[in-house]
């Protein structure tokens, strides 16, 4: 508990110039307001629109990116600070909560990631088994659409993700989706019992 409060401490501070731009963008990623989806999906569709339109290769898409970053890096701390007075700073709690949320995922995804890596020695045929179906599948679907249109997929569903699983939908169709598979390998393990 203390390390995680230590981390929590430390990514506050690192992400303090940061501060008055993380929240209404944490805010839209949350969908605090019942447009924030199709903003989202509106800018996404914008952007990777203009990447098909413009048809740029792959060094000059990554230092564009690159770029913007340093850019953003250097220039928003400096406009934050200009604009922003840090004596009218009012949403410590909100700041603290945010970084206490990246921190728990990020937890959250260290510790899912060493335990599929445990099921290597303690479940190998699993293992294996769920490592190349999923690797094949990807290959398959890589092979079968665009990279870019994959790529657009890919960061619109990610931008979503945080808004679905703060509005618990993602838990309300995980369940679903989890009941049906469990019912058809009832399904699958009564029917063999019947023929004999």
């Amino acid at each position: 508990m203390e390390d995680q409060e230590a981390q929590i401490v430390g990514l506050k501070h690192s992400l303090e110039s940061w501060r008055e731009i993380i929240l209404p963008v944490h805010s839209v990623l949350m969908w605090d307001k019942n447009w924030h989806p199709g903003a989202i999906v509106g800018g996404t569709t914008f952007l990777f629109l203009s990447l098909w339109l413009l048809d740029p290769s792959v060094l000059t898409t990554v230092s564009i990116l690159g770029l913007t970053v340093t850019i953003s890096d250097y220039v928003v701390p400096l406009v934050a600070a200009a604009l922003f007075r840090p004596d009218s700073w009012t949403k410590e709690k909100e700041f603290y909560d945010f970084c206490r949320a990246i921190v728990v995922y990020r937890a959250k995804v260290s510790v899912s990631v060493s335990t599929f890596y445990m099921m290597r020695t303690s479940r190998p045929r699993m293992y294996y088994g769920c490592t190349i179906v999923t690797l094949a599948f990807l290959a398959w679907i890589g092979n079968s659409f665009n990279n870019l249109f994959l790529t657009y997929i890919l960061a619109t569903v990610l931008l979503l993700v945080p808004g679905m699983e703060h509005h618990g939908i993602l838990h309300k169709y995980g369940n679903a989706l989890t009941q049906k598979i469990s019912e058809c390998a009832k399904l699958k393990i009564a029917q063999p019992k019947k023929e004999q």
